[in-house]
């Protein structure tokens, strides 16, 4: 292997080539005052100025819940870094480098590259503070020329120069290129050299890289950190072996580097896009035992996922533990606990968490202010929702707009006198009805059956200056199926392709609906495979509306049998289905299949509704015979 002090130092291909030798490495120490003259600084170790301008997540900064840093850490990585790096003890450009990383960090790039440009001598720190500016903007020419200006100066680079650029490289997605100077590069890599590369392949899910990279760090025995791991961990999250992640927490405990919470919020992230909630309490339980305390974003992922499991009480400990551990809540916990609090009933408590977020500098934000109204009105506060837009419209910290009105009137979409009445406020207070706007109304309308309003709605929305969106097609497309018209259904839901839009589960829900209505049950099931075909995921409401189609066309054996295959694709038959199926089934005089229907939902634990059941009853066949009238919907 080669040595890292017979390596040269390369930019780019075409670039001047400036190799260092041990030799002339300790020739160049030796005389450095007689051969330098006043107008080239000598070299000092630049921690502080240089691994400032790293971040801390980088340099794999952890505690061992003690308040102790592990022995892999920021003070190492820095000690390993610079041990051979020249900076100036001049304090003009000690005071220049400090002006110009302040213009950095401020993101006044342009007066930095001035300041730059003005500076008639700079060192180590100067040009690695000009990458960074670079890399900031992924400008892989502007980092490579500064750089190569180590070469012309004769000055020899820091750890943190190349980690720039070979970072810089690997994010413009030259990764061979990265990986070359890493083998190639006259300074000894350490961590954060290897951790920007790492990271790139880790995104795609590349983990034969990532792991072929951790190798290489453990053959040259460079010190890893937390943040090396936590990469590792994300190579197999991104690459769906998630089950597999406590192989890598085992290999940290092995190299003796302590996890950090960001550690196990890798790994609970994952499982929570799996709806994994069982592993995401299990690894937040293995935090505790190892003494890592969790940040705000383990918290969020915790309480998000039991809030969307329903699993209040374990929900409610959490955040109580959340409290306890002096953790800050972030914007997203307040908006997980707002719908926490809303599922509870507890309106009180979703004001305080609004009032929380307000105390923000940067003030409410039109989402969060959405959010709020849907937990009100989901706890039936829907007063409280009305009362809170109604005094921020007052309130000029608060935006007020369209969108957070809409929230509200989706709440009266059973009642089309409220909705009108919303949308009329609406008008005076100077705020035009959007597409989502009208189609709430068009909603409302047509759940009260009141046809006529909804077809004279639904002119307006045609002649919306904006494109029509998805929803628009939607509730359209229901419109039409209530009044019959499954040609225009049909026609609705092919310009849905032409307008560019991807159709989704509610439209095919629609079309089958409507197919199932005129019936053609053909079309209906051949729908219903098309839709799978184009890559959208079947779920209850779809299925639900095939099983519809196929009773109310006597097709019952073969609506039975698409019960089983619900099963196998993942979806076990709700209430709906079987009560679609039974009251269809009684309607076609075959009580004993109905009732065949209702046990069988039983033996699945099934809750068949009461009035749906009367139909089983004797008395119901002789005396009750309205019921079997009502649509399985209102039953």
């Amino acid at each position: 292997m080669v040595t890292a002090s017979s390596r040269p130092i390369v930019a780019r291909k075409d670039a001047r080539v400036w190799s260092s030798t041990t030799a002339d490495a300790k020739t160049r120490t030796s005389t450095d005052a007689k051969v330098r003259g006043p107008q080239k600084p000598k070299a000092v170790s630049p921690a502080d100025a240089d691994v400032r301008t790293l971040p801390d997540s980088k340099l794999g900064k952890s505690s061992d819940g003690k308040g102790r840093e592990s022995s892999k850490t920021k003070a190492e990585v820095r000690k390993s870094s610079n041990a051979k790096v020249r900076t100036s003890t001049d304090m003009g450009i000690v005071n220049m480098n400090r002006r110009l990383n302040h213009l950095v960090k401020q993101d006044r790039g342009d007066k930095a590259e001035k300041l730059f440009a003005g500076m008639r001598r700079w060192d180590v720190v100067t040009l690695n503070t000009m990458m960074k500016l670079y890399a900031a903007r992924n400008d892989l020419d502007q980092v490579v020329h500064t750089f190569e200006r180590f070469a012309s100066a004769d000055m020899e680079p820091s750890v943190i120069s190349f980690s720039i650029l070979i970072g810089t490289y690997a994010s413009n997605g030259q990764l061979d290129r990265a990986r070359e100077i890493i083998d190639t590069m006259a300074v000894r890599p350490n961590a954060v050299t290897f951790l920007e590369v790492m990271k790139v392949h880790a995104r795609s899910g590349n983990v034969a890289e990532v792991e072929d990279l951790l190798d290489t760090m453990k053959e040259r025995e460079i010190p890893r950190i937390a943040a090396t791991y936590n990469t590792v961990l994300n190579a197999y999250c991104k690459a769906g072996m998630v089950s597999e992640t406590h192989l890598v927490l085992k290999a940290m405990e092995e190299d003796e580097v302590i996890p950090t919470a960001a550690t196990f919020a890798t790994i609970m992230s994952a499982c929570a896009d799996e709806k994994n909630v069982a592993e995401i309490q299990r690894n937040y339980q293995v935090m505790r035992r190892m003494r890592v305390r969790p940040d705000a974003y383990v918290y969020a992922i915790l309480i998000g996922a039991l809030v969307e499991e329903r699993k209040m009480e374990e929900a409610g400990t959490a955040m109580a533990n959340m409290i306890s551990d002096g953790v800050k809540p972030n914007e997203v916990i307040l908006l997980t606990a707002i719908k926490f609090y809303a599922l509870r009933g507890d309106a009180m408590e979703v004001l305080k968490c609004l009032a929380k977020l307000r105390q923000d500098e940067s003030g409410l934000r039109e989402e969060q202010v959405c959010a709020a109204v849907n937990a009100l009105t989901t706890c039936g506060c829907v007063d409280a929702a009305h009362a809170l837009l109604q005094k921020a419209s007052t309130k000029t910290d608060v935006p007020v707009t369209v969108p957070a009105w809409n929230a509200l009137l989706k709440a009266f979409r059973s009642d089309p006198r409220k909705a009108e009445s919303l949308v009329s406020e609406m008008l005076r207070m100077g705020m035009r009805p959007n597409e989502t706007t009208l189609c709430t109304l068009l909603d409302a309308y047509i759940r009260a059956k009141e046809l006529d309003k909804a077809s004279a709605l639904s002119v307006k929305l045609r002649r919306c200056k904006s494109t029509l969106g998805l929803i628009g097609y939607a509730t359209l497309m229901k419109l039409h199926r209530e009044c019959g018209e499954v040609d225009l259904v049909k026609e609705l839901f092919c310009d849905i392709e032409k307008a560019g839009l991807k159709r989704n589960e509610i439209v095919y829900s629609t079309l089958i609906s409507a197919l199932g209505n005129s019936g053609e049950v053909h079309a209906a099931v051949e729908a219903y495979e098309n839709m799978k075909k184009e890559q959208v995921e079947p779920n209850l409401v779809v299925a639900g509306a095939l099983v519809d189609a196929l009773a109310k066309n006597q097709e019952f054996r073969r609506a039975h049998r698409f019960l089983d295959e619900m099963r196998l694709d993942g979806l076990d038959p709700n209430s709906f289905s079987y009560t679609t199926l039974a009251v269809n089934l009684f309607r076609a005089g075959m009580f004993e299949g109905a009732e065949h229907i209702v046990r069988e939902a039983e033996i699945y634990g099934v809750e068949i509704p009461e009035r749906a059941r009367e139909l089983l009853d004797g008395r119901a066949h002789e005396h009750d015979w309205k019921i079997a009238d009502k649509d399985p919907e209102q039953l």
